[in-house]
């Protein structure tokens, strides 16, 4: 008898468990797009509590060949060659992370860079959307929900998976 109520317990427990590890699943999407004539990739990893609730994160990832900041830098860096970008690239990685916080409204600590031989890598994770809203015209009542936000990444050209 004992054995059969210690079963029942565990078994009940178990129930339990797997029943609230179902209720809240959590949804993301990779959202990619790519500018053809620079090559700059642009990816958002947008995360939520579920499909209908506000969304939760926003992780962008933006891979900027040397080609495409020379490109954006104009005339003057036209006759620059890879080595050239990286170590001005280099240089003022600082700058760059300065100028995200300011603009983005996020902590230095939430923006990783790494310069490659070929490209300038940084990701930035996003939890407080303020800037975000502003940057965008989001009203700040608005809701900005999962599903609706990889929506409109869709329907503005990313590749939403």
């Amino acid at each position: 008898m004992k054995r059969t109520k210690r079963f029942l317990a565990a078994s009940l427990c178990a129930l339990m468990l797997a029943g609230c590890g179902g209720v809240s699943k959590e949804v993301s999407s990779t959202c990619t797009a790519e500018m053809p004539n620079a090559g700059l990739v642009m990816s958002a990893v947008i995360k939520a509590p579920s499909e209908d609730a506000e969304i939760s994160s926003i992780d962008f990832k933006f891979e900027m060949p040397f080609a495409a900041i020379r490109e954006a830098a104009g005339d003057a860096a036209a006759d620059l060659s890879d080595s050239e970008v990286k170590s001005i690239v280099e240089s003022q990685e600082d700058a760059y992370v300065s100028t995200i916080t300011t603009m983005l409204g996020v902590d230095a600590a939430d923006i990783t860079t790494e310069v490659t031989d070929s490209a300038l890598n940084m990701e930035i994770s996003m939890k407080d959307f303020d800037k975000i809203r502003t940057l965008f015209g989001v009203e700040e009542d608005q809701k900005m929900i999962y599903k609706d936000i990889v929506s409109d990444a869709e329907s503005n050209g990313f590749t939403c998976e």
